[in-house]
Formats: structure tokens, sequence, C-alpha cells
């Protein structure tokens, strides 16, 4: 082989290097720039995250601090609401005081309709023909067959051998007060104490409505009026209507 044809041999060795190496250069530089372009995306996508993490953060922040105003005004709403629940339980306890004294005022005003109608109460019976020997006060009525055992009370009894009358005293004469007395009536016919005895049902009061007055004595109840603070009368029936015997 001669000298030239050996030169060019390596000449094209050479030059096949150099392609090679460029081809590898190249596709080094390539996969460089891709790796570049990754990373620049990566940045940005990171610059956008952070951005709305920062914009999270942001009304995060927001959000707490109308947690806590919201926290603030429910504090302040409780505090309220505690003075208004102690300002109401006070209310509710001179309530009750008011209430228990209205009832003492009540039963002291019921007892002095009784003191007053009583003594004049025997004299306007007698001259109806009653001729009742005995007149109790807060009369409690007991069961026959357990006197322990207490079932009613009457303020005044009137009493003989063959009548009794009930009376109840009130302070304001209401329809209910009618409609229990009747109870009562039924119920003294069941005691052994009035066998025998014709029983009658009266009322007596300070004050009352005319129609509660007209229905008590359509009930059969003699009802008793004062025309003056010592006076007592017992009011006529209504047309078709008397006073009924239990």
């Amino acid at each position: 082989m001669t000298v030239e044809e050996l030169r060019q041999i390596f000449v094209e060795r050479d030059a096949k290097y150099v392609r090679e190496q460029a081809e590898r250069d190249a596709k080094t530089d390539a996969r460089f720039a891709k790796t570049d372009a990754q990373i620049r995306s990566l940045g940005e996508r990171m610059d956008a995250t952070n951005r709305r993490l920062d914009d999270n953060n942001r009304r995060l922040d927001d959000n707490n601090r109308r947690l806590d105003d919201n926290n603030r005004r429910l504090d302040d709403n409780n505090r309220r609401l505690d003075d208004n629940n102690r300002r109401l339980d006070e209310n509710n306890r001179k309530l009750d005081d008011n209430t228990f004294e209205m009832k003492r005022l009540t039963r002291k005003v019921g007892k002095l309709v009784e003191s007053i109608v009583a003594p004049g109460i025997v004299e306007k019976f007698n001259e109806k023909g009653f001729h009742f020997d005995s007149v109790s006060a807060e009369v409690v009525l007991s069961d026959d067959y357990n006197i322990d055992l207490n079932l009613a009370e009457i303020d005044t009894l009137l009493e003989n051998g063959k009548f009794v009358i009930a009376v109840e005293s009130k302070t304001e004469l209401h329809k209910k007060d009618i409609d229990k007395h009747v109870l009562r009536m039924e119920l003294m016919r069941t005691l052994s104490r009035f066998k025998g005895k014709n029983i009658y049902g009266a009322f007596s009061f300070a004050v009352a409505k005319e129609s509660h007055i007209d229905y008590a004595l359509r009930q059969g109840f003699y009802v008793l009026k004062q025309p003056d603070i010592v006076g007592t009368e017992i009011m006529e029936f209504p047309e078709g209507c008397k006073a009924k015997a239990w």
C-alpha cells in the first residue's frame, strides 16, 4: 500500500470521526435544550403554584380574620344572652313572688267574703224554711273507708237533719268554679255522712260576670249577693229554673 493510500485512509477515518462526534454533540445539545425547556416549564409551573399558594394564604388569612370577628360577635351575643337569662330569671322570681302574694291576697279576700257573708247565710236560708241548726267553716270531706284520704273541702257547710247546703266563697266567680262545685255535689251524694239528706249548693262572691251568675243559677245553685257590706240576699232563679237537690 502506498503512502498516499494510507494517508487517504486516515483522512476518511478522521472525517468519519468528526461527523460522528458532530452528531453526538447535536444529540447532546438537543437533550440539553429539551432539559432546559422542561426546567423552564417546571419553574413556570412552580411560580404559578407559588402564586396560587400565596393567594390561598391571603384568603385563609382573611377567613381567619372573619372567623375571629364572628367569634368575637358570638362571644358578645353569648354575654348578652347570659345577661338576658339572668334578667329573665330575676323577672321570673319577681313574678313568682307576685303570684304568691296575689294568692295570699285572694285567700284573704275569700276569707273576708266568708266572714261577712256567713253570719247572714243561716238567717236567709231559714227564711226559706230550711231551719239549719249547724254552720261549719272549712269542712274537709274524707273517704268513708279511709278517713286520712281528703276528697274535698267545703268553705261553709249548713246542716240539719234533712238538708245540707255547701257554700263556696269566691273572690271572683268563674265558670270552672261552678263546674267544680257540681262535681263536689256529686261526690257529697256518695258519702254516708249525707245519706238521707237533700244536698244543695250555693255560691257567695265579691265579683262575678252576669253570665257566670246566670250559669250558676241554671245549674241549680243558690247565689248569694251582697247589696251592702253587711247584708246578704239570695238571688231569685230564672224562670223555669229552681234549686237542685243532689
